[in-house]
């Protein structure tokens, strides 16, 4: 499962990196933002591999605002979520968010120069919700199919969820956190969570 989120994350940093097929404001957010990570991964790679402090503000200002942690949580718990308490809801989505800028972070060094190939915008039943749909275009294989779910909030547009070659991010990780509650409860969930998150920053501090 770590290679198939690596793998998504890796998607989402080439998003935008292309002109998108039609001005929708979503399709354009996602390709203004990832145009900016783009610029820096070929101008400032080396600092922002060396530099945590440097690495962390861009990741707070070009990435963090695009995405809707609270509705990623709140789907991927599923029923769990009704019967968390504020507390505990809280913490799934501080320890979650921490969980998946983890992997981003890995799939940034990833990164080689990738294309998309946007689809025409498809207007969806909900004024508040779209899907920017794209290929995923790399030398030498075939291309992957990839959608971006976004809803408009407060007249803002966040990825709540990402279909990569038709495997659901969300719906993967909802399969094993509803495991992990039915073993040891959503406590549980959340300490393993901060484990593998505590985990990884040592590893950033120790490579």
């Amino acid at each position: 499962m770590k290679r198939l989120i690596t793998h998504t994350l890796l998607l989402l940093v080439a998003a935008l990196f292309t002109t998108a097929a039609q001005a929708h404001p979503a399709q354009e957010l996602i390709e203004t933002s990832t145009r900016d990570i783009m610029t820096l991964l070929g101008t400032e790679k080396e600092r922002l591999e060396n530099d945590p402090g440097y690495l962390k503000s861009v990741i707070d200002e070009k990435v963090l605002p695009h995405l809707d942690f609270n509705a990623m949580t709140a789907l991927t718990i599923g029923k769990h979520w009704r019967t968390a308490t504020p507390d505990q809801r809280g913490q799934l989505v501080e320890e979650f968010q921490q969980l998946l800028l983890n992997t981003y972070v890995s799939a940034l060094s990833l990164y080689s120069g990738q294309q998309m190939e946007f689809k025409p915008f498809k207007p969806q039943k909900r004024a508040d919700r779209a899907v920017v749909r794209a290929v995923f275009l790399q030398p030498g294989s075939k291309g992957v199919p990839v959608n971006y779910k976004l809803r408009e909030k407060n007249d803002r547009w966040q990825i709540y969820d990402i279909d990569v070659n038709n495997i659901n991010l969300v719906s993967t990780y909802r399969s094993t956190f509803t495991q992990r509650i039915s073993q040891s409860g959503i406590d549980g969930l959340i300490n393993e969570m901060r484990a593998k998150n505590v985990a990884a920053e040592e590893k950033k501090r120790n490579p």
